[in-house]
């Protein structure tokens, strides 16, 4: 539903009938004067017509903006579902002590993760090939705007995501912020979900931690 002042065309119809109403008495006006010569034959209701037609322009004109193109960034764009694999050029980086890779999303299996194209977070670990033994490790997530899961969980190792939930998360294109987001199809955290849904991932970094 489109957001906005209830003084909009947003029913075009009515406009249009309202608007060939009026031509079509500007017309036989028009008419008369030609068939009389004189313009003292204007209709004795005209004036009022006048005066409603300067009330329904002042009515109707702040509405007559740029119409649903001028206010498609206020709305969330519904982010198709990819059918094969992910063809953006969005990355993070997986980082295990001195080494560091970056993980290209781009030929990754997408799946639907709330109508969003979205990878498991566990193909991106496996595709780093950083590490043999994936399922001995909790997983740190730092954001590009500094927010970092650890901090946020008191450094508590034990509460970082492990393997099992690493298989059960994703990375998926969110269209509020245009960025990756983290999220989770198991929620074992209660009401501290919100901290492991890390925004702004493209270009994040997820570190494996013992």
């Amino acid at each position: 539903m489109r957001k906005g002042s209830a003084l909009t065309t947003s029913d075009p119809s009515g406009m249009q009938v309202f608007c060939v109403a009026f031509l079509g008495r500007l017309c036989m006006y028009v008419k008369k004067i030609r068939l009389t010569g004189s313009p003292d034959t204007m209709p004795s209701d005209y004036p009022h017509l006048a005066a409603f037609l300067m009330c329904a322009f002042l009515f109707f004109a702040p509405g007559c903006g740029p119409g649903w193109d001028g206010y498609s960034d206020e709305y969330s764009k519904v982010v198709p579902v990819s059918a094969g694999p992910w063809k953006g050029d969005e990355s993070v980086y997986v980082v295990l002590e001195d080494t560091k890779v970056e993980v290209a999303l781009e030929g990754l299996d997408t799946q639907d993760f709330k109508g969003a194209p979205a990878v498991l977070l566990s193909d991106l670990i496996i595709k780093s090939g950083i590490i043999s033994e994936p399922s001995t490790y909790h997983y740190d997530f730092t954001a590009t705007d500094g927010y970092d899961l650890f901090i946020k969980r008191h450094k508590d190792v034990s509460l970082l995501p492990s393997w099992d939930e690493m298989t059960t998360g994703y990375l998926y294109l969110d269209s509020r912020y245009d960025d990756l987001t983290c999220g989770w199809t198991e929620e074992p955290w209660g009401s501290a979900l919100s901290a492991y849904q890390v925004k702004w991932m493209n270009g994040g970094t997820i570190t494996p931690m013992l």
